[in-house]
Order: C-alpha cells, then structure tokens, then sequence
C-alpha cells in the first residue's frame, strides 16, 4: 500500500470508532422508542444501522484518498461514483496525522482471520448436504406443505431428517433446506413439531438467510468494535422474534412453541455460522416473550453507558486534536498533540522536518528531545521561542463517569443464600480449593417473589465451577431444591440431595 492509502485506511479505522459509537446509542433510542412496536420493524432498523456503520468508515476512507490525490493540483476530490467527495475537515487532518500507519495492516490480518472463521462455519454448514438423512414421513410432509402455504413460501423447501444430533436449523434462499433430527420427533409432542417447523419456514419467509450473511460480512469487516457486536446480537434476537411470531400466527399457539424451545434448550450444542437454529436468541427472554407478551421490556444500561463512553473518548481525542492539531501556517505544515505529561510538535520549515518531545516521569524529572529532519539537534534558544509558538494548551479534565448499575440477581436474598450454602462445605473446599467466592451470576437466570433458578460462577484457590441453584421462598427464607457445583475438574455433584 502506498503511504497515502495506509493514512486514509487508519483514519478510517480510528474515526470509525465513535461514529459506530455514535450509530449505536441511535439505534439504542430507537430500540427503546419501537419496544412495542413488531420485532421485524426493530429488526429492519438494526440492519440499516449496521449498514450505516459499515458505510461511514467508507466515505471517510474516500474522503481522505481523494482529498490527498488532488490536494497538489487544487482540482476537488472526485469520487469512485464521479460526485465530488467532502472536503477534509481539521478533525481529519488531526487524525491522519496521528493515525498509525500500520493500524491499516492490523486491520487487514484481523479481517483475514475472521474471514477464516467464517468461511469454517460455511464448510461446517456444507457438510450437513453429506450426512445421510430421511425424508419426512407423507403425513408430515403434508402438514408441512401446509404450513408453508400458510406463512406464504410458494417454492418449496426440502425437510431432511438426520440421525446424527442436531439442532434443527435451515440455511439457503434460492433452494431452502431445513435440517430436523430424529430426536426431535421422539421427544417433542406433533403440536410442537409443527410450531418448530412454522419457525424455521418463517425465517424462509423473511429471508433472514441473506440478512444473517450480510450482518456475518459486517462483523468480519468490522471485528473491532463493541457496538457492532451489540448490535449484531440484538438484531439475531429480533430476528428470532419476528420468526415466533410468525409461527404462532400460523400455528395459532404460543404456549407449544414456548414448550418445544424449553425442550430444545436440553438438547443445545453448538450451531453453525450459517445457519439458522430454531434455538438461536437469547432463549429465556424468548419464551418469556411467547408466555407474556404484554410484558414492557427492560432498559439494560450497560451497553449504552459504554457507547457513550466510547464516544466520550473520541471527542476527547477530537478536542486534543482541534486546538493543537492540523492546521496551515505561513505555508508550512505543522501540527502538535499533548497528552498527559507528553507533549510532541511536528513542523515543517523550508522543507525540513522538525520534531520535538518533552516528557515528565512521576518524579518531576523533565525530559527532552529535538531532531531536525530525523538528526538529533540542540535546543536553543530559536528552538524555544518555536516551542513557545506552538501554544499548545492542555484540554479540560474529563467529568466522573457515572456508576454503572449494579449486575442482576446478584445482592439479593436468593443470591445470598445460595452463596453461602456452598461457600463453607467441604466438598466445595475440596474441589476448588478455599477461600471460595462468588463472581456473579452466568447464562440465562430467573428470579421472582417466590422461585428461583440461577447459574452462578464460583471461584476458589485451587479453580472454577458453576454452581445451578433451584429453589422456592417460604416466608423469609429460601430453600434449594437443587445446589448443583460443577468444577472444572471433576464430577459434579449435588448439596441439596445430602
């Protein structure tokens, strides 16, 4: 790459992280606005919006490559589309020039390597076309073909019963295939068999395959960023959404399918990248979704204080720029940046490079260093009068950040007595070693007046375990049922049984 290019790429890269943060709080105050609107209008916002983050990044990075190739003839930036490209603001001025070069090339192994790992979910998913399977017994098949006119599928859509164990899922567009196990017609009731089918002939439907392929090629481009991840997981969620209520408007009831996914959860292993598992989401909120519709949704406040945080940081990093950053000055290119007890000065003066660093250690010693065109030079008394131009001015301290809620569950009497039920017994001693602390509740967890089911991460000298507790309220106190402890090493075993 030439150095232009490997500019522009990292200047893309580092403003890409408070615009996605920026997306990402906007598509968090929508998400709240429609929480009663339908699941596939959320989810129809949320790939606009990921889509959104993909294309700033893009335009910044042809912004910077246009406005670089033209800056020497005067003539403006024109764009790969043939329309003139934005001007390049101070901001991007600043943040090129701060911009490490080999940010670009970080970018590109991290693509690859994610690129890898999805082209290992497609061979995975490919595989599945290998396995031997049987086709869907005649009864079946019609109450199948019925559904799909139903939901509105007019091509038709292959059903294959495997004998390995597999969570059913369906993948494709153009020629849908959905994948059942045997399991799942042994255990499962015919009403539930059908609510499951409704849902993976839903997501034909709704071409989520193509939306699930766009949204894998956004979190590959864009691997680095927390609010992309985010969203991703909530667009997957109201995507499973849309697909329940779907099925229960073809099948008509929403206690079986909250019924089959309750069994699915049972038989959970691992998906694949491609596919589209009928257990996908977050399951507990799904079945939770299907039993109380009515439900208001909770507002989480973690993922948008940490979105705000991000876009703290680049507006702080934006105003350490502006002041002190690029600019034009008699014709020479100079620009400066202080952060902390560092202070750094480029300029340019008759086309040779000077560079100054100051720095302060945590015993007030000061230290300097000043080079021209890459050789050390003494500092005199003309390099201090230049220092003195630069008037570099420190920014303003940055307001406390405000506290973060504290976890669910975790501080209440259920929470507590599970704790210490199992934080003093021998045998937990013995497995993870003393002493033996809580670090919070793990996976999905239920909590109301009267019952409790929760997964809660235990810590001892010797390793980890997972302690599952089940149990009922009477009165004031809290009595288990089930105080499972499954360490790392070893079997697990149950408090409760003794």
């Amino acid at each position: 790459m030439s150095q232009t290019i490997e500019t522009a790429l990292a200047t893309a890269l580092l403003q890409s992280l408070w615009q996605g943060a920026a997306l990402g709080l906007i598509a968090a105050a929508l998400f709240v606005l429609l929480a009663r609107r339908s699941a596939a209008l959320r989810h129809m916002i949320g790939m606009i919006v990921l889509v959104a983050m993909t294309t700033a990044p893009v335009l910044t990075f042809l912004t910077m490559t246009g406005t670089h190739a033209d800056t020497a003839s005067g003539t403006p930036a024109i764009g790969s589309a043939g329309l003139p490209l934005p001007p390049l603001t101070a901001l991007s001025r600043a943040t090129a020039a701060d911009a490490p070069l080999w940010l670009g090339w970080l970018w590109i192994a991290g693509v690859a390597l994610m690129a890898i790992r999805l082209a290992g979910g497609w061979a995975m998913l490919r595989r599945l076309d290998t396995r031997a399977f049987e086709p869907l017994p005649p009864l079946w098949q019609a109450r199948a073909d019925a559904l799909r006119r139903t939901i509105g599928i007019r091509r038709q859509v292959a059903i294959r019963l495997l004998h390995d164990s597999v969570l059913p899922c369906t993948a494709r567009a153009l020629r849908p295939v959905i994948w059942l196990p045997l399991s799942v017609l042994t255990r499962l009731t015919p009403e539930q068999i059908e609510a499951l089918i409704a849902h993976e002939l839903a997501h034909i439907r709704r071409l989520d395959w193509i939306w699930n392929g766009l949204q894998c090629a956004v979190e590959t481009l864009l691997f680095y960023h927390p609010a992309v991840w985010w969203l991703s997981r909530r667009i997957r969620a109201e995507r499973e959404h849309a697909c329940d209520d779907l099925a229960v408007a073809a099948c008509g009831d929403p206690i079986v399918l909250a019924e089959a996914l309750s069994t699915l959860e049972r038989l959970r292993m691992p998906g694949f990248r491609f596919a589209l598992p009928a257990n996908g989401g977050h399951l507990m909120n799904r079945i939770k979704r299907l039993l109380s519709p009515e439900t208001p949704p909770t507002l989480r406040w973690g993922v948008p204080l940490g979105l705000i945080a991000l876009v703290g940081t680049g507006a702080v990093l934006a105003g350490q720029a502006g002041p002190a950053g690029a600019r034009e000055r008699d014709g020479m290119s100079f620009w400066g940046r202080l952060v902390g007890n560092t202070m750094e000065i480029h300029d340019t003066v008759d086309g040779r490079q000077r560079l100054y660093k100051r720095s302060i250690d945590i015993n007030g010693r000061t230290y300097e260093s000043y080079s021209v065109d890459g050789r050390p030079a003494p500092i005199d008394a003309g390099v201090r009068r230049w220092i003195h131009d630069a008037q570099i001015v420190p920014p303003p301290p940055l307001p406390p950040a405000p506290p973060l809620p504290p976890p669910p569950f975790i501080g209440t009497a259920a929470y507590q007595a599970a704790t210490g039920a199992v934080s003093s017994d021998p045998r937990v001693i013995r497995a993870i070693g003393q002493p033996v602390s809580a670090i919070g509740t793990k996976g999905p967890s239920y909590l109301d007046d009267y019952r409790t089911d929760m997964t809660i991460s235990l810590w001892g000298s010797k390793g980890k375990a997972r302690l599952h507790a089940v149990g009922t309220r009477t009165g004031d106190v809290w009595e288990f049922q089930r105080l499972e402890v499954a360490p790392e090493t070893g079997a697990s075993f149950d408090l409760a049984s003794r």
